[in-house]
């Protein structure tokens, strides 16, 4: 578990007025994504609980990252601010190009509404990878654009995976009873 945030982020000149309560908040959020990526994982190898009931759970723990925030301390910092503020004078596309492939194919993947279990539990498990490996490339970002891209790309899996499971609420093939 990484301790701190990549210092290409916070010695960076755009993350100058960021205060030190606010980059524990972001760590905290981040380090609860690793969390919702493990749970995940654990549940794809286990089933411990019904589909349904866990889909549930992993609602509950997105919508706390997208729209609560984590920690005791209220933050200043939103991912909007970061996504906007901090990435003037960044060109989109060469953040972009600090994506890889896989990255790039789970932001742009959704499921629809009537897709079978299987589906569900293979796009789980991209979802899992993908958090996974977007956090180990924003921990290990060797610039601030890098950083940056990562931080966009993770904030837009948490909320397209938010949007998601709420519509699996839809799906007919899951067990509602």
């Amino acid at each position: 578990m990484d301790d701190s945030l990549p210092t290409v982020l916070t010695a960076h000149e755009n993350f100058a007025d960021v205060s030190e309560v606010d980059c524990l908040h972001l760590l905290q959020r981040l380090h609860y994504i690793r969390e919702i990526a493990s749970k995940i994982a654990e549940w794809l190898s286990e089933h411990g609980e019904p589909l349904r009931h866990f889909l549930e759970d992993i609602e509950l723990d997105l919508t706390v990252c997208v729209v609560f925030g984590i920690g005791e301390k209220s933050s200043t910092l939103s991912s909007w601010l970061l996504h906007s503020c901090h990435t003037v004078g960044f060109d989109g596309a060469a953040m972009r190009g600090h994506l890889s492939e896989r990255q790039v194919a789970l932001l742009d993947a959704t499921l629809p509404t009537d897709c079978a279990v299987v589906e569900i539990e293979v796009w789980l498990g991209a979802l899992a990878a993908g958090l996974n490996e977007t956090l180990d490339r924003f921990f290990a970002a060797r610039s601030y654009a890098e950083a940056m891209a990562h931080h966009i790309a993770l904030d837009s899996l948490v909320a397209a995976a938010t949007a998601v499971v709420a519509k699996l609420h839809l799906n007919p093939s899951i067990d509602r009873g």
